[in-house]
């Protein structure tokens, strides 16, 4: 198998710590957090996308080497999913007595074409948020064939073409598609290929723009960073206080697509520089909650599960009723479970896989 190149952008690793967090609070309830999740989600698949383009491209994905390419990264999914899937649903048997779990969903959950389903009881059963690893899966699969046939056009004619799209995108979510169907097309994999293939269009742009920015001065990068972290955040909070206007029908995806590419682009401009705002985004604390992300977002359900139904009872009898902390307090046992889910399973996974697809 070919080769690939380096695909390790600090900033961008750290962005995905932070990210996850952000989704693990939004998951627990708290409202606020809604639209800086969407941003996250929308992120992830970019991001993965541009890493993708980074890594293999000028590798030769066909052949013997795709089915390596696409078995490494399907034994990873599959067996993070399946793991995690099987002590979930043990924790629910046992604590919960089977109750709330919608059965007939569970061969297609474990098989991850749940995430083709309208049904919300179908889409969001067991550990609800793992339609993105099923997603991620199937951008992966089809990289190849969207770096091929992206590569075979001009650069102008590929921004002309996803600009194009973001267009029907944004006019089908916005004015006319069912409110019923919004959050199934949150999920729905066509969308999010499509966001996969704006990273892979964006790295395009950053190598046509590494070189011009590698002239600027560390400060003026990091105010083109601080400037695109502060115009986002501004929309997120005009987002928040604007509910019921024109924007709602755009801000489950399309609304953040472009402030997302901005970000990519901005933290890739980052590589090599040690302003003080690059060092405090990437300092190690923040690097090393990116290396567990994976697990962070695998988990979470499962760490829910232990807080509601272990952690808090033993603590409850005790005289310390911590229901209510249930967003602060997933993380006591999310945070280590996550460090030992990548000790004992990731990385010797990892490596595993890279022997048997080398």
């Amino acid at each position: 198998m070919t080769k690939p190149a380096a695909s390790r952008i600090d900033l961008l690793t750290s962005w995905r710590g932070i990210f996850s967090i952000c989704i693990v609070i939004f998951h627990c309830r708290i409202a606020a957090m809604t639209e800086i999740t969407k941003f996250s989600v929308v992120f992830f698949f970019m991001v993965s996308g541009f890493l993708m383009a980074m890594k293999y491209h000028k590798a030769d994905l066909s052949g013997r080497d795709y089915g390596k390419f696409l078995g490494w990264r399907a034994l990873r999914l599959y067996t993070h999913h399946w793991v995690a899937l099987a002590v979930y649903v043990v924790l629910v048997v046992v604590f919960a007595h089977g109750r709330g779990a919608n059965w007939d969903a569970l061969l297609p959950n474990a098989l991850f074409v749940h995430i083709f389903s309208v049904k919300r009881e179908v889409i969001f059963s067991f550990n609800g948020h793992m339609w993105f690893l099923g997603d991620l899966l199937l951008c992966y699969a089809l990289y190849p064939v969207l770096s091929a046939l992206l590569r075979r056009l001009k650069f102008g004619i590929q921004l002309l073409m996803m600009l194009f799209l973001m267009a029907v995108v944004g006019w089908v979510m916005g004015n006319n598609m069912s409110p019923d169907l919004l959050l199934p097309a949150y999920v729905f994999p066509p969308v999010r290929i499509y966001e996969f293939a704006w990273g892979i269009v964006l790295y395009a742009c950053y190598a046509r723009l590494r070189h011009q920015v590698a002239a600027w001065s560390d400060a003026r990068v990091s105010a083109l960073l601080l400037l695109v972290m502060c115009s986002s955040l501004l929309l997120m909070v005009m987002v928040r206080y604007a509910e019921g206007s024109a924007v709602d029908a755009f801000n489950e995806f399309v609304l953040w697509e472009i402030p997302v590419m901005a970000l990519i682009l901005t933290s890739a401009f980052t590589a090599g520089r040690c302003s003080p705002l690059i060092r405090l985004l990437t300092c190690r604390p923040l690097m090393w909650l990116a290396e567990i992300s994976l697990e962070i977002y695998v988990l979470q359900a499962i760490a829910g599960l232990v807080y509601n139904y272990m952690i808090c009872p033993v603590l409850g009898h005790f005289g310390y009723p911590l229901y209510e902390y249930y967003p602060v307090g997933i993380f006591f046992p999310l945070i280590p479970m996550a460090y030992l889910w990548r000790r004992y399973i990731s990385i010797p996974l990892n490596t595993h896989a890279r022997r048997k697809f080398a």
